[in-house]
């Protein structure tokens, strides 16, 4: 029994002891978890209030141990500074032409992409095959050949169409217009007689002239022999109105020959005319180049230009050099010189840039745009380049080489004028300047000392923070920022 009542105590407090050391241990895990969690942060705060960033010490406040103020400065620095203008372009043919028709007829024929052969000097020709005997034709044929229709001998291509090549000066379409054909027949018969009247009138003016001779000599011998009285004074003055009626027909047939002259210069000018309208069935390529659009086919019936009625024949454009076209807004249009330096992006290739110049400038802006149209000149030798291909076009409005650069923060304006503030032996002076360059980022500046322009040397420490709180000749401390 006192063995039971000894061992009792020991053994409840058994438990008890197990159950406070687990309680400790927990408490122990969360207070090292917590510590893991926030203590790094405090340290850092203490350490930030210890001691301040550089975030902090950009702010530029007055120090309260000292009098001087804390700034950001920077030096000018040389660079090539370019101010460029970023517009979007599209491209043109760089010649294009609506073929219209000048006289009304039915359309005889469109030329071909190929034309007959040329033999070679050293070959003979091949003869024509003659056409099969009417009898071997079937009916369709025999009927071809009453109408005369004649197939397409088999050295002719197809018509020219879209995508088709042209020389300059190559007839594209002809007419069928017989009256006037017809025309330039009879122009051409009024004119050969106008010539036969004018041969015939130089002739009597032949005849006159030598009727006047003879009848001059016949009265120098009619006054010889009235002078010795062999003769009476009446025949004399016959004579006399003779020569006077043969003058008369000389000046008449000397005036004869100015208008017969003067109708065979109209008669002439007619001819040339006729033919002029003549050849206008004949529709020419004005340059070479590609056609893009054809609106008709052989047999239709073509209207005059003039009438109003007319539509395009052919329309052909020339793309071995194509032309970038450009609006430019009237703010920069005041930089953008001929010969300018310009790229073009397009969208159709990836990384596909093309460089050109600018060609041509206008010298006026558009009243309803203000906008100023410029032209840049492309070569297009590989006929990649399309009209209507559009993408970004950057031109090189300005360009500076080895300037003093320096940011847009370090110049501020007053009263009309431009100053920079410049620490000098620690204290801030302030110097009037004159801008040459400004793309709104970077400038380029002179200071003017007694109206006389002097470049930066690139010593010059420029304030570029808080220039509204300096006062000139305030001591300050630098802290300067890289260059960009």
């Amino acid at each position: 029994m006192e063995d039971l009542a000894d061992s009792s105590p020991h053994t409840a407090e058994r438990p008890k002891s197990w159950r406070t050391w687990a309680i400790v241990a927990v408490a122990a895990i969360i207070l090292a978890g917590l510590g893991y969690v926030f203590l790094p942060s405090l340290i850092g705060a203490r350490q930030a209030q210890a001691q301040p960033g550089q975030g902090q010490q950009a702010r530029n406040y007055h120090d309260p141990d000292s009098q001087e103020m804390s700034v950001n400065t920077v030096q000018p620095h040389r660079k090539t500074l370019q101010r460029t203008l970023e517009q979007p372009g599209s491209i043109r043919p760089w010649a294009q032409a609506e073929m219209y028709a000048k006289v009304s007829g039915y359309l005889k024929r469109i030329a071909r992409e190929t034309t007959t052969p040329e033999l070679m000097p050293d070959k003979e020709q091949q003869p024509v095959p003659m056409l099969p005997p009417i009898s071997s034709l079937t009916p369709l044929a025999r009927i071809a050949g009453v109408l005369g229709v004649r197939s397409v001998p088999p050295w002719q291509g197809p018509l020219k169409d879209i995508g088709s090549a042209v020389k300059a000066g190559e007839i594209l379409v002809e007419l069928d217009v017989p009256e006037l054909v017809q025309d330039v027949t009879q122009k051409g018969s009024l004119l050969q007689q106008s010539e036969a009247e004018l041969i015939q009138a130089r002739t009597n003016l032949a005849l006159y002239e030598a009727a006047v001779t003879l009848q001059s000599k016949q009265l120098i011998r009619i006054k010889d022999l009235a002078a010795r009285r062999t003769v009476t004074d009446e025949l004399v003055d016959e004579k006399q109105a003779e020569l006077t009626v043969a003058q008369s027909r000389l000046a008449n047939a000397r005036a004869d020959i100015v208008v017969k002259e003067a109708r065979v210069h109209v008669a002439r000018d007619e001819v040339e005319r006729a033919r002029i309208l003549a050849n206008y069935t004949q529709i020419r390529a004005p340059f070479d180049g590609v056609i893009t659009f054809r609106g008709v086919d052989e047999g239709d019936f073509v209207q005059n230009a003039s009438s109003g009625q007319s539509r395009p024949l052919l329309s052909i454009i020339d793309i071995h050099k194509v032309k970038v076209v450009l609006q430019v807004p009237e703010r920069e249009a005041i930089y953008i010189q001929p010969e300018s330096e310009a790229e073009m992006r397009l969208d159709t290739r990836e990384h596909w840039t093309i460089k050109g110049k600018v060609a041509r400038v206008s010298p006026s802006l558009d009243t309803q745009s203000r906008t100023r149209q410029v032209e840049i000149d492309l070569d297009n030798a590989d006929g990649k380049l399309l009209p209507g291909m559009y993408g970004e076009v950057t031109v090189i409005l300005q360009k500076i080489e080895n300037a003093q650069a320096i940011p847009a923060t370090a110049v501020y304006s007053r009263r009309g004028e431009n100053f920079i503030i410049q620490v000098i032996d620690g204290v801030a002076e302030r110097q009037r300047v004159r801008i040459r360059y400004d793309d709104g980022k970077e400038l380029e500046v002179v200071k003017l000392i007694e109206n006389r322009e002097a470049p930066l040397d690139g010593t010059e420490e420029l304030i570029v923070s808080n220039k509204g709180e300096i006062a000139v000749g305030q001591r300050v401390r630098c802290s300067r920022l890289a260059a960009r």
